[in-house]
């Protein structure tokens, strides 16, 4: 489509676009090929102050749910479930740990045997597994990300 590639073209040169996130689901082969078109064809000489522009591809794991959820209403509440989708997957670029703790960990596709699990004791693993998981990568307390979800995975602290 002409008008997306100018579309995509004109925004990546105007507001100095560095890196694009694409999700790796259905869509995101097509979507991938599309944006490395119009990357390749980008002037060579933008600017000596912006690089070349890179292309990412996401996990798009649990962004529907997300997308639906409470939380990404409060978050997000003026756009739609697929925009809060396409932020959470560009977030997961930025900071996959602050994104990924505010999906439900049994949503994240742990393979077909976490059913067979008690419910409690998958629910006990994987709260340790993320409270490990973050006490192993610390928490940024400056960061524009930090939230409650991130903090209520921090070990030690009151819910």
């Amino acid at each position: 489509n002409t008008a997306a590639y100018k579309a995509l073209m004109t925004v990546i040169i105007a507001l100095k676009i560095d890196v694009i996130a694409v999700g790796n689901g259905t869509a995101g082969i097509p979507c991938a090929h599309f944006v490395l078109r119009v990357l390749k064809d980008l002037p060579q000489n933008r600017s000596p102050f912006q690089p070349s522009v890179k292309l990412a591809v996401v996990p798009e794991t649990g962004a529907s749910r997300y997308s639906v959820s409470q939380l990404a209403a409060a978050e997000l509440p003026n756009l739609s479930a697929e925009y809060r989708g396409a932020v959470s997957i560009a977030r997961r670029l930025q900071d996959p740990l602050a994104e990924l703790v505010k999906i439900d960990p049994k949503s994240l596709g742990l393979g077909m045997y976490q059913y067979e699990l008690e419910p409690r004791h998958l629910e006990r693993g994987l709260r340790e597994a993320l409270e490990w998981c973050v006490a192993k990568v610390g928490i940024d307390l400056g960061s524009p990300h930090l939230g409650i979800p991130l903090l209520m995975a921090a070990p030690g602290l009151c819910r």
